[in-house]
C-alpha cells in the first residue's frame, strides 16, 4: 500500500526538483514567480472563454497558493481548492487565506498529485495546473492528465501551463553566464527524466497532444512571450528568481554530474551580468486547455 501522506511535521517526500532543505527560499521564489508569470499571461484565466461561469475550481500543485488567492480576488463567486504535497506550503497558503479574509471562498489541502486525487468524479468546472514539469517525469504525464480530466465535470475545462514552446525549452538571455547556468539545469533535468532533451525542460512543446491523448476535446494552445529587462520591475523579478533558482537546484545539478567546479563563481558572475544595463531575458510559456466530453 502507498505510504500515507503526513499532513504536518516533517515534509512529505516528493519528486519535486527542489528538495526540502530549501523550503523557505523556494517558497519565496515561487511567490515571486507566480506574480510575474500571471502578469505576463495577462491575468489568472487569460484565454479561457467566460471564466466568470466557473463555480468550482481546483489548482493542482498550488505551492504557496499565489494563483488560487489571486483568482479568488478577481472572481469572488468561485469556490477554489488548492492542493500540494508540502504541508509547509499549504500552511503558508492557509495563513494568507485567513489574512486576506478569503476563508469562505478558498480551501487548501495537503494532497499528493502523483496519486489518484481525493475528489469524486465530475467535481470541478476548471482544473488548473502550472509548472508540473517541476515534479512530473515524462512517463507520468499521461496518467495525471487522465486523473485531472476525471475530476472535471462534463463540459468542464482542464488547463495546463508550462515553461517553453515548440521552439524553445525555457528562458534565453543576453548573459553568457546565465545561459551556462541554465544549461547545467537542463542537463540535470534530462538525466533525471523530467525531459527528453538537454536543451529544454518538460513537455511544453506538446501539451496539446498530451491533453488530446488524455481525452480532452476542443483542445487549444496559446503561447506567451515574456521579456525582462534590467533596470525595470520585471528585470528585478527575474533577477531574484535566478538568485534563488540556481542555489535551490544545485543539489539536483550536482547529483546528475551536470555542474562545474567553479559553480559558485559562475553563480556570482551571473548575478553581476543580470544587473548590467542592456541585460534582458526572453521567456516563452505555453498554456493548453481542453474540455471534458458531455456524453
Amino acid at each position: 500500500m502507498p505510504t500515507p501522506i503526513d499532513p504536518r511535521g516533517k515534509d512529505n517526500p516528493s519528486t519535486y526538483f527542489v528538495q526540502s532543505q530549501h523550503d523557505e527560499a523556494e517558497m519565496i521564489r515561487l511567490l515571486l514567480q507566480d506574480q510575474f508569470i500571471t502578469a505576463g499571461m495577462d491575468g489568472v484565466l487569460a484565454g479561457l472563454e467566460r471564466p466568470e461561469t466557473f463555480q468550482r475550481v481546483l489548482d493542482v500543485a498550488c505551492g504557496p497558493g499565489g494563483w488560487v488567492l489571486e483568482t479568488a480576488v478577481h472572481y469572488p463567486t468561485m469556490q477554489i481548492t488548492g492542493i500540494d504535497i508540502s504541508w509547509r506550503m499549504i500552511e503558508y497558503a492557509r495563513a494568507q487565506t485567513q489574512a486576506r479574509r478569503l476563508s469562505r471562498q478558498v480551501d487548501f489541502q495537503v494532497m499528493d498529485a502523483m496519486r489518484p486525487l481525493e475528489f469524486a468524479d465530475d467535481t470541478f468546472d476548471l482544473v488548473n495546473m502550472r509548472f508540473a514539469s517541476s515534479f512530473l517525469h515524462l512517463n507520468e504525464w499521461s496518467s495525471i492528465l487522465r486523473d485531472l480530466l476525471r475530476v472535471a465535470r462534463p463540459g468542464g475545462t482542464v488547463r495546463v501551463t508550462e515553461s517553453g514552446s515548440d521552439q524553445t525549452g525555457g528562458p534565453t538571455s543576453s548573459s553568457p553566464t546565465y545561459e551556462r547556468m541554465l544549461g547545467m539545469l537542463l542537463c540535470a533535468g534530462e538525466k533525471a527524466g523530467y525531459s527528453d532533451n538537454p536543451r529544454r525542460w518538460g513537455v511544453a512543446h506538446r501539451l496539446d497532444e498530451l491533453l488530446t491523448e488524455a481525452g480532452c476535446q476542443q483542445v487549444q494552445m496559446r503561447p506567451y512571450h515574456l521579456e525582462f529587462v534590467a533596470g525595470t520591475a520585471a528585470g528585478e523579478s527575474i533577477y531574484q528568481d535566478a538568485m534563488y533558482m540556481f542555489q535551490n537546484t544545485r543539489p539536483l545539478i550536482d547529483k546528475w554530474d551536470c555542474g562545474s567546479p567553479d559553480y559558485q563563481d559562475l553563480y556570482q558572475q551571473m548575478l553581476v551580468e543580470m544587473q548590467l544595463p542592456g541585460f534582458h531575458v526572453f521567456w516563452n510559456l505555453s498554456s493548453a486547455w481542453g474540455t471534458k466530453a458531455t456524453d
